[in-house]
């Protein structure tokens, strides 16, 4: 079920609250994986080339995303998608 609202939340530009349904489905074996695709694909948006880090760290939505990134389940994903999304501090 939190897999399809994930999709739905997704189809009406929300992958924030797609995210947040992805990581609540422990169901579905894809979810942590389109989890992190999507926070990867938020990310790449919100922090692409000429942004300034310190413009985007401001912004609430990257700390959300940030925040939701640490909820994810690392075992469950890829090594390359892994490594994209591994955050150190």
């Amino acid at each position: 079920m939190y897999y399809e609202v994930a999709e739905i939340h997704l189809s009406e530009n929300r992958p924030m609250e797609a995210v947040q349904a992805f990581l609540k489905d422990s169901k579905n074996i894809d979810s942590a994986a389109r989890a992190a695709d999507t926070l990867l694909e938020f990310m790449w948006r919100k922090c692409s080339f000429r942004i300034n880090p310190k413009v985007a760290i401001a912004d609430d939505s990257v700390q959300q995303a940030i925040a939701l990134a640490d909820q994810l389940q690392m075992k469950k994903l890829e090594p390359m998608t892994h490594n994209l999304v591994y955050i150190t501090y």
